[in-house]
């Protein structure tokens, strides 16, 4: 089953009067139960052009908040840094997407954890 599709999908930057193609033109599909990691420095970004359907839905129609909500829900992040919040503790700080979601946390299965 299908989870991602990317249709057309490039990015380009502007590096003084060179174009930098970081995505060109890239197809590509995700199907449930996959391993997939995007690696890279800038993190997620708007294309260029293109496509990234999820759930019917093109991620680049949402709003802002309406992404925070998905990213927090859905998909998660791997920071390349810690980016822990230095006023919260390690328990806060796991149960930070939780919180901002205004949900209850599973406490047992964060005890086993």
């Amino acid at each position: 089953m299908e989870i991602i599709r990317c249709e057309g999908l490039s990015k380009i930057y502007q590096a003084g009067e060179n174009k930098v193609f970081a995505l060109d033109n890239v197809d590509l599909t995700i199907e449930q139960g996959s391993f997939t990691a995007i690696t890279g420095p800038s993190g997620l970004d708007t294309p260029s052009k293109g496509r990234v359907i999820y759930q019917g839905k093109n991620l680049y129609d949402y709003k802002d908040n309406q992404l925070s909500v998905l990213r927090r829900r859905r998909f998660g992040f791997v920071f390349q840094s810690y980016n822990l919040v230095r006023e919260l503790t390690g328990w806060e700080n796991i149960l930070l997407p939780v919180m901002l979601d205004g949900r209850k946390a599973d406490e047992a299965y964060l005890d086993q954890i």
